[in-house]
């Protein structure tokens, strides 16, 4: 909850904050920052702007590492690179030559004329 951060924010986010935090909004969008920073600097507690905070559903989380072992299985056996050794070429790259950087810098020189 430092004054830097709570600059960013706009007065109904200001307020949120403050009555999130029971800190009575002030009259001037100043003071109320001034008041949420006092408080959050008397107490152990630290500020987190409640929009701020999310977090992905454990069970999405799960159901989503389950399918999706299978289908890395799937890519790496029809890859041929089921143990993860890519071996460079001749000239060391472990891709290939590299076009599209090829493509990108020609727009750029295109870009730049």
């Amino acid at each position: 909850g430092t004054e830097d951060f709570l600059l960013c924010l706009s007065r109904p986010s200001l307020e949120a904050a403050a009555r999130e935090a029971n800190v009575q909004p002030r009259a001037r969008v100043r003071e109320t920052r001034a008041a949420l920073v006092d408080h959050f600097a008397s107490t152990e507690a630290a500020f987190v702007l409640p929009a701020a905070v999310f977090a992905p559903n454990p069970k999405d989380i799960a159901d989503l590492l389950k399918h999706g072992d299978p289908l890395d299985e799937e890519v790496e056996v029809a890859t041929g690179d089921a143990g993860g050794d890519v071996q460079p070429d001749a000239n060391g790259d472990a891709d290939g030559p590299d076009e599209a950087s090829d493509q990108v810098e020609s727009a750029y020189g295109i870009a730049a004329e």
